[in-house]
């Protein structure tokens, strides 16, 4: 909770409900803070490893928290990270800041010599997709695990590798399949108006689905499954259409919705048989029935046939940001995600918008302009809540891959006849060097951790 905000959380019949205007207030604080900051997003714990100078670079477009505003770091595009590094300086027009950095630094040779490690690894299409190095184009393509793994020693043994595109923390949390809770997410997600009937809130608060902040924010914190679907012309249609797509039970009634009660057992037997067949491996049905999510790592580890364990890292965020619940129902669903490793410690990261703040300074690319929009301005307010719930836990950690992103690198990158790095499409997604920058991260952490 906040106190600050005088954010206040009605039960309605066990489930959050919260109020607007607070919600409005609690947001507005946040707006002054980032503000009063001077337009500077400041970074976290950065990770490093006293073997590898060099290798944690901090790059400016990490720390620009407003639209329209530019930096370099005393004039260059990045700063190398050493052990003696605590500040930055900022440069942006003709005025400069200097703000602190806080490096802690991993040392292989403290890693015992019989370290055991198994590293479930999941999150979103970050995590799934998986770039070449276009420098390179023979080697392997490989995701931010699969780098990672390259940097390890033996004995430490990343598993899972699990991404599903277009994923939120809600997602994995509460839902069985797809759901975002934004109305331009892909044509075979739930989102916002179809996930209000399937979750059954229509009986539960007594209202139709109008969109306002209050029932997104409720939808970001009820599990699918806790209630029995509502009917609606709206979620006939999609669960129609999913019944054809891989993955989905079959929706064998084919005739048109007219609010019937025999429409409505149908749906309910479709729902049945998707929580019983889940396409979110971390879904469990009896959770969400008893519970205030769905979300069991037990149930992963049976339906999968892991092994348990002993450390986690999640790559999810990005998509959090496309919605319009509230930062408090965001928090919620981020801290009883990490409550269900049960102690076990837990890395979360989120990467960055690909795109450089001053092109002049990337010779030989093309990259294209960063510029925080309105996804990115909620990661930047959203990772804040991120670092108070990991500060109140002793075993989760903010990884701040947003700060040490390398920021010309994006998805559909090529070189070029002339030899120049063309990485400048409008592309949420990173390239190669976005992703070792990403692994790199979790690697140094991973040796911070196992070294303590």
């Amino acid at each position: 909770m906040c106190p600050d905000a005088d954010l206040v959380i009605l039960a309605v019949d066990r489930v959050m409900y919260i109020r607007k205007q607070h919600i409005i207030a609690f947001m507005l604080m946040l707006v002054t803070a980032v503000a009063a900051g001077q337009g500077i997003f400041p970074s976290s714990v950065i990770y490093a490893r006293t073997d590898c100078p060099g290798r944690t670079v901090l790059y400016p477009e990490g720390f620009v928290a407003e639209r329209g505003m530019t930096f370099t770091i005393n004039g260059a595009r990045e700063a190398v990270v050493t052990d003696s590094l605590d500040t930055v300086k900022l440069c942006g027009g003709n005025s400069s800041v200097t703000v602190p950095v806080h490096v802690v630094m991993a040392n292989p040779a403290a890693l015992p010599g019989d370290i055991r490690a198994r590293v479930l690894c999941f999150g979103e299409s970050t995590t799934a997709m998986r770039c070449r190095n276009p420098f390179d184009p023979q080697e392997k393509a490989k995701n931010w695990v699969m780098l990672a793994e390259e940097d390890l020693p033996s004995g430490i043994e990343l598993t899972g590798n699990i991404g599903h595109g277009g994923w939120a923390t809600y997602t994995y949390l509460n839902w069985p399949c797809a759901a975002k809770l934004d109305p331009h997410a892909p044509d075979t997600f739930f989102k916002p108006e179809t996930m209000w009937y399937a979750l059954g809130l229509k009986t539960v608060v007594g209202e139709d689905y109008a969109g306002s902040v209050e029932q997104l924010s409720l939808m970001a914190v009820t599990p699918f499954g806790k209630y029995p679907v509502d009917g609606s012309e709206s979620l006939w249609k999609l669960v129609q259409k999913l019944g054809s797509v891989s993955g989905y039970p079959c929706f064998p009634y084919g005739e048109d919705y007219v609010g019937s009660r025999k429409q409505r057992r149908h749906l309910r037997t479709w729902a049945k048989k998707l929580t019983d067949n889940p396409l979110n491996e971390f879904y469990d049905r009896k959770t969400a029935r008893k519970g205030s999510h769905a979300f069991s790592l037990q149930a992963y580890l049976k339906r999968t046939g892991e092994k348990c364990p002993t450390h986690v890292v999640i790559n999810i965020g990005i998509n959090d940001g496309d919605g319009s619940n509230s930062l408090e129902s965001s928090r919620i669903c981020f801290e009883k995600l990490v409550r269900c490793f049960d102690g076990i410690p837990v890395a979360h990261f989120v990467n960055r918008w690909p795109g450089v703040c001053d092109k002049s300074l990337w010779k030989n690319y093309i990259p294209r302009e960063y510029g925080v929009n309105g996804n990115a301005y909620n990661l930047i307010r959203l990772q804040e809540v991120w670092r108070e719930v990991a500060q109140r836990y002793g075993n989760v950690y903010e990884l701040d891959v947003w700060h040490c992103q390398y920021p010309a690198s994006q998805l559909e990158e090529r070189v070029d006849a002339d030899g120049m790095l063309d990485c400048s499409l409008d592309d949420v997604h990173t390239g190669y060097m976005g992703e070792v920058s990403s692994a790199w991260q979790v690697v140094c952490w991973l040796y911070h951790i196992l070294s303590r």
